[in-house]
């Protein structure tokens, strides 16, 4: 069987950030994309709106998604 081989990866600023970071920043990128809409965002992202909602309430965006609808 042959062995997959991998070039190593330099470290950087976002490699070092943790799994929970990376993630939250994914969905923030999206929420934008969907001008702060949580039902388009969702389906872009593959996951239930409610989990969604839930996510952002965690981590403290509820305010700053708001404000995406805004013009």
């Amino acid at each position: 069987m042959l062995e997959r081989q991998y070039a190593p990866v330099a470290a950087s600023p976002r490699s070092t950030q943790t799994l929970d970071a990376v993630h939250r920043e994914h969905v923030w990128n999206v929420l934008v994309a969907c001008h702060g809409n949580q039902t388009t965002a969702a389906r872009v992202l593959g996951m239930d709106r409610k989990t969604l909602s839930r996510r952002i309430r965690r981590w403290g965006l509820h305010a700053a998604v708001l404000s995406l609808g805004k013009p």
